[in-house]
């Protein structure tokens, strides 16, 4: 496989993979902080992109209802030391989390065969590029 072959399947399991958990978050039906049911978000405790090698972690995430994710003043993404504190207060499973894998950063991006095994542990069906000779 070609590192631009290589890079578009990375790309695409990751897509597939983050669908799949951001589905699994909002499975619990209701926001975390209002118990709304409706305009669900998953939201990632440990940052995606900061974090690479957590952003499939169920335990990484939260389900918050739109304002509590982005749009209101003590949202998630707004005021992020309440909301910690918040989390603390009430999900000290996914505040444990955070303590836990805060030095994560360092581990980088999951491989190919990461990335292809929790397809496989999800039940998620994926195609492999096609090696052009």
């Amino acid at each position: 496989m070609t590192k631009v072959q290589l890079k578009k399947h990375c790309k695409y399991l990751e897509t597939k993979l983050l669908a799949e958990w951001s589905l699994r978050v909002r499975a619990t039906g209701a926001c975390a902080i209002c118990g709304a049911t409706a305009n669900l978000n998953a939201h990632h405790l440990l940052c995606k992109i900061r974090y690479p090698a957590n952003k499939f972690d169920l335990d990484n995430g939260i389900c918050l209802c739109s304002l509590h994710h982005r749009f209101g003043t003590i949202s998630a993404h707004r005021n992020g030391m309440i909301f910690a504190e918040f989390v603390r207060n009430n999900y000290m499973h996914n505040y444990s989390y955070c303590l836990t894998h805060g030095d994560d950063h360092y581990k980088g991006h999951l491989t190919i065969d990461e990335l292809e095994a929790r397809c496989t542990a999800w039940g998620i069906k994926f195609r492999r590029p096609i090696n052009k000779k």
